[in-house]
């Protein structure tokens, strides 16, 4: 949960810290909270104009096509939300 918190936060920093050099079974960079999130799906959904988060979840393998409970994966959460999703969906596809 850790890598969530601080994917739907944006702090860069932290996340690069936990995916090199890990926090018990909180790095899995694809785990799911208890309504199918993943640490990549608050990066998009609480995305900030910053895309470092994403991209550094994309570049230790996060699985874009990941659905949460409600079936929404990343490009559907980051066409919900941010105004700028075609920048959003830009990075995700890029992987």
């Amino acid at each position: 949960m850790i890598l969530m918190y601080a994917a739907q936060n944006g702090h860069a920093g932290i996340v690069e810290l936990l995916l090199k050099y890990g926090y018990g079974a909180d790095v899995d960079v694809d785990a799911q909270d208890d309504y199918g999130w993943t640490a990549l799906m608050h990066a998009v959904y609480n995305w900030n104009g910053r895309d470092g988060v994403i991209e550094l979840l994309l570049g230790h393998g996060a699985d874009v096509r990941m659905k949460n409970s409600n079936g929404n994966d990343a490009v559907n959460l980051a066409i919900q939300k941010t105004h700028n999703h075609g920048r959003i969906i830009a990075l995700l596809f890029a992987k």
